[in-house]
């Protein structure tokens, strides 16, 4: 199942559609001929880290805390490695072996909401990250915050664990000196998404949050009795998808 829901992500038409529409309203300075260095947060297997070097030419470096994926990544790519100024290293994202000011560009697909310090990941990308660099986050977020008795219902799903408000994100952001740029609602990713996975596995659209639901309780050995519980969380919180850029 594990394969499959991979299988899954992995083919989805327009995957990087958002991730595209950020980054054509990003403006590098660059200098002279220097290559854009960009590192993306969450990179999991890999794939919008070689998307973005093959498409942008960017050097990208794709970091991950569990170092199976990031083995997995660099398998799955390892001819666009050898093409391209693109690599995949292990590490925390609290805590980056990497010197300050030694990037232009940061980027995170679904890898904010699971983060449980957001402001201290916030904090870390800032020191990484030279003047005038940018964040891109696209991502889940919620409208209502008050699901305090639902929310451990999603605790099991990765992207859920963490999710919040696009208000709340962007407190993280500034917090730490970052700048808004351009803080959006993309609820229309959210459809997209569901659709695709209601199509691919032949359920309705409906159903499509409950699978993922039923799949990460079985993973985790957790009662699949909780996964219809988590309808009351989508209810409630109001689940939908956001796009959001920051400039240091």
């Amino acid at each position: 199942m594990k394969d499959r829901l991979f299988e899954i992500f992995s083919n989805r038409p327009d995957r990087f559609r958002l991730l595209h529409k950020g980054l054509e309203q990003i403006a590098f300075a660059k200098d002279g001929f220097e290559q854009i260095k960009a590192m993306e947060i969450g990179c999991g297997y890999g794939d919008a880290s070689a998307y973005v070097a093959q498409r942008y030419d960017y050097s990208v470096t794709g970091i991950d805390i569990t170092e199976q994926k990031v083995e997995f990544a660099k398998q799955r790519h390892v001819q666009t490695i050898q093409a391209r100024s693109l690599a995949f290293l292990t590490a925390d994202t609290m805590k980056l072996p990497v010197q300050d000011k030694s990037f232009d560009f940061v980027f995170a697909e679904a890898a904010f909401s699971p983060l449980g310090d957001k402001r201290k990941a916030a904090r870390e990308w800032h020191r990484i990250l030279k003047n005038d660099g940018y964040i891109l986050i696209n991502d889940f977020a919620i409208k209502n915050h008050d699901t305090a008795s639902t929310r451990e219902t999603v605790a099991h799903i990765p992207c859920f664990a963490g999710v919040d408000t696009i208000e709340r994100y962007e407190k993280h952001l500034t917090s730490e000196g970052f700048r808004p740029l351009a803080v959006k609602e993309e609820y229309g990713e959210l459809i997209r998404l569901a659709l695709w996975i209601s199509k691919s596995l032949d359920v309705d659209i409906g159903a499509a949050g409950g699978y993922l639901s039923r799949y990460y309780n079985a993973n985790g050995g957790a009662s699949c009795e909780a996964a219809s519980e988590d309808n009351d969380f989508f209810k409630q919180s109001q689940l939908t998808y956001c796009q959001m850029i920051f400039k240091k």
